[in-house]
């Protein structure tokens, strides 16, 4: 065989053997079967291995994730998908481009009889694969879902057979994040599917890098057929409206005070986002400086914090400045001192006038205006 050149230079080529070699996946004359079945751009695969355990009974088939370095065995191998005999089946199907895989697991719960099929997500960040719930039961504990799309942002999606009793009612769309798990994506519409006009979402097919999802449902004038859907995920949060910084005094005798305080938030689609402060509004805040932090959801899970500071002094001792009350504004004030308490005020204004007030700043009496007065102190 020729040696391989491009642009006359000889290509050096690398082999490594990726999928499983172990036990599980010989068979007792060495025989081995490894598949690849998608490969990306940063040299990760994945893949399925023929299941032996040694012997010369085929025993199912596993899939695989090779990082580059190592490979491992994924999939979903608990009773719920072997079958009596031992035997598990698990396909592997896509890979994005963090490395995520999905696919499917056959069901047999421990039995003979197969039982339908569960979808599964495996995240090697977190070494975890995530299995699809089981939606909907058929009478016999049949269950089946689906993987159609893994998208490289960790949005995988899918479907799942919706069954009452042994009645078949046909398939239904679902979703799936590490964030937000598995969801039946017709419940996530906004105000809900029959407000949109629609049935059901019958499947999920493809999404962009917003999350804005496609696949085909039916709506409620249809009797048969599909529609296709473009669903927009929410994905803005809640405006959180909070107060400035709240300074007050305790009543005398007392080590803390009540304080209430009034936190709303806003929403692009929800009218009404669940508000929560810690502490609360009403709760009784010790001497000194206390955080409250608030949250804001809406109903498609956003939330947005933030935060403001309750300060509680001992009754007529709070710092000089800490709270402010507008007062006079027909005098353009030149200067202002203030006795320790805050209620005996010295001022000037404008013109050389000077002021002097007992009530905080409520009223004022004029005092010489033979001088010149520019400012004054305490």
């Amino acid at each position: 065989m020729a040696t391989p050149f491009f642009d006359g230079v000889q290509l050096q080529w690398d082999s490594r053997d990726v999928g499983l070699t172990d036990t599980q996946h010989t068979r007792n004359d060495g025989y081995r079967s490894n598949n690849v079945i998608v490969l990306s751009e940063a040299g990760k695969a994945v893949g399925n291995a023929r299941r032996f355990n040694g012997n010369a009974t085929d025993l199912g088939q596993s899939a695989w994730f090779f990082n580059g370095t190592v490979t491992t065995d994924i999939g979903l191998t608990n009773l719920m998908h072997t079958r009596d005999d031992g035997y598990q089946s698990n396909s592997a199907f896509f890979l994005n481009a963090t490395g995520q895989v999905a696919g499917v697991a056959q069901r047999y719960n421990g039995s003979n009889t197969n039982l339908g099929q569960s979808a599964w997500v495996y995240d090697p960040a977190l070494n975890q694969t995530f299995a699809a719930p089981e939606f909907s039961l058929r009478a016999d504990g049949y269950a089946f879902s689906q993987i159609t799309y893994l998208g490289d942002y960790g949005l995988a999606l899918g479907y799942y057979k919706l069954y009452d009793g042994s009645n078949f009612l046909g398939d239904r769309a679902c979703r799936f994040t590490i964030a937000d798990g598995w969801q039946d994506l017709g419940l996530m519409v906004y105000g809900g599917l029959t407000t949109n006009g629609w049935q059901y979402l019958e499947n999920a097919s493809n999404a962009n890098a917003d999350g804005t999802i496609i696949g085909t449902g039916l709506t409620s004038s249809q009797s048969g057929g599909a529609s296709g859907y473009l669903l927009y995920m929410d994905n803005m949060p809640p405006v959180l409206n909070c107060p400035s910084d709240l300074a007050v005094t305790n009543p005398p005798g007392q080590c803390e005070a009540v304080v209430t305080f009034t936190v709303t938030a806003t929403d692009n689609r929800d009218p009404a986002p669940t508000v929560t402060c810690v502490p609360p509004s009403g709760f009784n805040f010790p001497v000194g400086r206390t955080t409250v932090h608030c949250t804001a959801v809406d109903a498609s899970g956003n939330r947005s914090t933030n935060t403001f500071i309750v300060s509680v002094y001992p009754t007529q001792l709070i710092p000089a400045g800490e709270i402010w009350t507008p007062r006079e504004t027909g005098r353009m004030w030149t200067s202002v001192a203030s006795s320790a308490d805050g209620t005996k005020l010295v001022a000037t204004a404008t013109g050389g006038q000077i002021y002097t007030s007992t009530d905080s700043g409520v009223t004022w009496i004029p005092h010489d205006i033979n001088r010149n007065w520019q400012s004054v102190a305490s």
